[in-house]
C-alpha cells in the first residue's frame, strides 16, 4: 500500500516542503533545464540549456541567467525567452506552457536593451538573446526582475512552477501580446536547485493543479526499465486545506510486474544516480502492470486525507523523483527519472478526467462514499414510486367490526 510522500505534512505545521519555513535564509536558488521540443527537432527531447534564477533576500530583486549549449540554435540567430505561465510539459511542442505570465494584466513588451530590467510589461518578459556565432561557443545573457519571486508564495510574482520557453524568433517587443516570436523552440519548468525557507509557505489557496511531466529515463541497463524511455505523468490536485491531496498517474516503459518508488524531492535530483535518503523519506510504492504500465486515476495513499498542505502549490518547484522498487531498501537505489512539478494547463488532456471518471480527481474512499451514496438515494426513489402505485391501486378497508380485512380497487374517476 503506498504511503505519503516524503516532504509532506502530516500535521497543522507550516513546514515547507522545500526548506524548513520561517523567515527567508537566502540567497534562494532555482532553475529550468531547457529540453528541445519538436518544433526544433523530431528526435527525442534533449537539454540545450537552461535558466538560473537567483534571489539574495525577499526583498531583492530576481537575476536570471541563461545559458545555451553550443550548436543548439542556428550562430547569429536571435530568439526571445519568456517565463510562461504554466509548468506543464505534457506538450511535445511545448504548448501546454500557456501564455506568458502576466498576472498584473499588463501590455506585452521587452526589458530594458541596456540593464536588462524587466518592469513594467507582463513579468514573464525577459527579451531577446542572440545565438554566438562562435561555432563551440555558449550563448549567455542576464536579466534582472523585481516583479518575480523565488521566496514569497503569497507574491503574485512567485515564480517557482511556472514554464520557460525559448521562441523560434526574435520578440519585437510591440506585438501584442506574445511579441511575434514564432514557434516554441524549447520548454522547461521552474524548479528548486536549492534548499531555502520561504517568507509565506502554503499562504493561500490555489485553483490550480500541478503536473510532473516524465520525458526520459536514465541508463537502460536499470532491471527495472525496459529498452524504451521510461514516460508519463502524474497530477495532483489540492485547491484548499479541507481537500484531500489527490493524485492520478500514468507511466509506460517498465518491465511488467515491475515495482516502482515514487519520492517527493525538495532539491535537484540526478537520473541514473542512487537515491539518497534526503529523496527517499516515505515514497509511494506501485507496481506496474503486465505491460509495464501504472495508470491509477485514484492512488489510494494512506493518511492522505489527513495531510495539512494547504494547496499543491506549496508543492510547485519540487521534484517528483521515479526510483528502481526492485530493492528492499530505497536508500541506494537507482533514480529512474525525475520531473519539476509544476502548475498544470487546465486543457491538458495528459491524463483526461473522461478516461479517470473522476471530474475531480477524488480518492478511492470519496468515490466509493459518493457511489454507495448515489445508490442509496436511486433505490429510496425506486422503493418510493413502487409503494406509491401500490397504494392508488389497492385500499384496505376493514369491514364492520370484523377483522377481515378486504382489498377494494379504488377506481380513478
Amino acid at each position: 500500500m503506498p504511503v505519503v510522500p516524503n516532504n509532506i505534512d502530516t500535521d497543522n505545521t507550516n513546514t515547507d516542503r522545500r526548506g524548513g519555513g520561517g523567515e527567508s535564509a537566502g540567497p534562494a536558488t532555482a532553475i529550468a533545464q531547457l529540453y528541445s521540443t519538436t518544433t526544433l527537432t523530431d528526435a527525442e527531447s534533449k537539454v540545450i540549456g537552461r535558466l538560473n534564477f537567483t534571489q539574495e533576500t525577499r526583498d531583492s530583486a530576481v537575476t536570471i541567467g541563461l545559458t545555451l549549449f553550443p550548436n543548439a540554435l542556428v550562430g547569429g540567430s536571435t530568439h526571445a525567452v519568456h517565463i510562461h505561465v504554466f509548468g506543464d510539459a505534457s506538450s511535445g511542442a511545448g504548448l501546454a506552457m500557456g501564455g506568458h505570465f502576466n498576472p498584473s494584466n499588463a501590455l506585452h513588451g521587452c526589458s530594458d536593451a541596456t540593464n536588462k530590467e524587466i518592469s513594467g510589461f507582463h513579468f514573464g518578459d525577459l527579451g531577446n538573446v542572440q545565438i554566438s556565432g562562435e561555432t563551440a561557443a555558449v550563448t549567455e545573457q542576464t536579466w534582472q526582475s523585481r516583479s518575480l519571486s523565488l521566496f514569497d508564495t503569497s507574491s503574485p510574482g512567485f515564480v517557482l512552477g511556472r514554464g520557460a520557453i525559448v521562441h523560434e524568433l526574435a520578440d519585437d517587443c510591440a506585438t501584442q501580446p506574445t511579441g511575434n516570436a514564432g514557434g516554441r523552440l524549447a520548454q522547461g519548468v521552474v524548479s528548486v536547485a536549492s534548499s531555502f525557507s520561504f517568507a509565506n509557505p502554503d499562504s493561500d489557496a490555489s485553483p490550480e493543479d500541478a503536473i510532473a511531466v516524465f520525458q526520459q529515463s536514465s541508463a537502460t541497463t536499470i532491471t527495472v526499465a525496459s529498452a524504451s524511455s521510461i514516460k508519463g505523468a502524474i497530477v495532483l490536485r489540492k485547491h484548499a486545506n479541507v481537500d484531500p491531496l489527490a493524485v492520478a498517474l500514468q507511466i509506460s516503459g517498465l518491465q511488467p510486474h515491475a515495482q516502482l518508488r515514487i519520492a517527493v524531492a525538495a532539491a535537484a535530483a540526478v537520473a541514473g544516480e542512487e537515491a539518497t535518503e534526503a529523496i527517499c523519506g516515505n515514497p509511494w510504492l506501485v507496481e506496474a502492470d503486465s505491460g509495464g504500465s501504472i495508470f491509477d486515476c485514484a492512488l489510494d495513499l494512506e493518511e492522505t486525507a489527513k495531510t495539512h498542505v494547504s494547496t499543491v502549490k506549496s508543492l510547485h518547484g519540487s521534484q517528483l523523483v521515479l526510483i528502481d522498487g526492485s530493492a528492499s531498501s530505497c536508500v541506494g537505489s537507482k533514480i529512474l527519472s525525475v520531473a519539476s512539478i509544476g502548475v498544470k494547463d487546465s486543457s491538458s488532456t495528459v491524463i483526461p478526467d473522461s478516461i479517470c471518471r473522476i471530474g475531480s480527481l477524488q480518492n478511492q474512499e470519496n468515490l466509493s462514499i459518493f457511489a454507495i451514496g448515489s445508490l442509496a438515494a436511486v433505490a429510496a426513489i425506486l422503493l418510493f414510486l413502487l409503494v406509491n402505485n401500490f397504494r392508488k391501486k389497492f385500499i384496505y378497508t376493514r369491514v364492520g367490526s370484523s377483522s377481515e380485512e378486504k382489498p377494494t380497487y379504488e377506481s380513478n374517476s
